[in-house]
């Protein structure tokens, strides 16, 4: 099975002009995704090709296989960009008994297998684009063969060190030069959603047009807040001990559709940071290989040294004891997110004043 890539890999090639002649992109992070097909529409016109945009909701692998074939009459190739892939191998992937299911599901087979054959003998006037903009299962037969064929490209959820480098990236490419207070300053003010960023950054650089270094007080005077509530808040808020804080942010996390799951993930990688952040830093000098072994951006490590020390090691375990109960308790009991993240942040709340 091939490495799958990171999806800033294929955006970077399809800049140079370099279109695959069939891949997979997938990911959770669906800026990049749309990145992706912007991009597509871009160079389409730019090489005189046609661009056909379908999804799943409409079309069937029948259909699919049907249209990678058909050569268009005025252009000389076409881009097929085939969006929410994975709900037809999903489907396809069923394994109940019923009969007529399992006819069903046996149609579906065989279609994936000529599919399979057809991206290792492709259309050369055909540049296929099977997009899922979610995780997928990398144990299906139908994603392992086609690994083997194709490359895949990831979009991943993006994290605190991600965000503060999508700002900087954003400055590098216009030649502007900030510092740190700048990048934090747009971090907090408007948030981690990247659609909301490069909105608000590309509004600042027609404001700041002509500026090859811009500090704080300017910045200031042109973004507009529109922050909302992030898992960072909510990291801050448990780096203060802020436990009523905390329950806000995470219920507000929850009603926007941020899955417990994932609030609990990133809570317990956030706690196993403070209980190596010691050990890591007597090991290493360099903030940059700290930042990095940890996974955060060097500017956070002042926040989680700041934690590391307000935590004593019996009240990360008993945290980790909670986090994991609650984990279990997730995916057994049939209770709402937010009932049983008000019952974590309860027990976390009585377990630090315990301690």
């Amino acid at each position: 099975m091939a490495e799958t890539q990171d999806i800033k890999l294929l955006l970077t090639k399809i800049d140079r002009g370099e279109l695959p002649q069939s891949t997979l992109v997938f990911g959770e992070e669906t800026f990049f995704i749309d990145k992706l097909v912007e991009k597509l529409d871009f160079i389409a016109k730019k090489k005189s090709l046609d661009i056909i945009k379908i999804s799943s909701n409409d079309f069937k692998l029948n259909d699919l296989l049907e249209m990678v074939n058909q050569n268009p009459l005025f252009v000389s190739g076409k881009i097929l960009v085939f969006k929410e892939f994975g709900k037809l191998i999903k489907s396809g992937s069923s394994k109940d008994s019923d009969d007529e299911d399992t006819g069903r599901s046996s149609k579906s087979d065989g279609l994936m297998r000529l599919l399979l054959e057809y991206l290792k003998n492709p259309n050369p006037a055909t540049y296929l684009f099977l997009i899922h903009s979610d995780r997928i299962d990398m144990r299906l037969k139908f994603y392992k063969e086609a690994s083997k064929i194709i490359p895949f490209f990831q979009s991943k959820r993006v994290y605190e060190k991600e965000i503060f480098e999508f700002i900087e990236q954003k400055f590098k490419e216009k030649k502007i030069q900030i510092d740190y207070q700048v990048t934090e300053y747009i971090y907090k003010t408007v948030g981690t959603n990247l659609y909301d960023l490069e909105s608000e950054i590309n509004r600042l650089f027609i404001s700041i047009e002509g500026e090859k270094k811009v500090d704080i007080e300017t910045i200031k005077k042109f973004i507009i807040p529109v922050r909302k509530y992030s898992i960072f808040d909510l990291l801050n808020a448990f780096r203060d001990k802020d436990i009523t804080n905390a329950l806000e942010i995470g219920l507000n996390l929850i009603d926007n559709n941020s899955p417990l799951v994932l609030i609990i993930t990133m809570l317990q990688k956030y706690f196993f940071s403070l209980l190596t952040f010691n050990e890591i830093r007597s090991q290493y000098k360099s903030d940059e290989k700290v930042a990095s072994i940890i996974g955060c951006h060097p500017f956070f490590l002042k926040d989680y040294e700041a934690a590391s020390k307000r935590y004593r090691f019996e009240e990360l375990e008993k945290i980790f004891d909670i986090l994991l109960k609650k984990d279990i308790e997730l995916k057994s009991l049939n209770l709402k997110d937010d009932v049983l993240y008000t019952s974590m942040i309860s027990e976390i709340g009585l377990a630090i004043k315990k301690l």
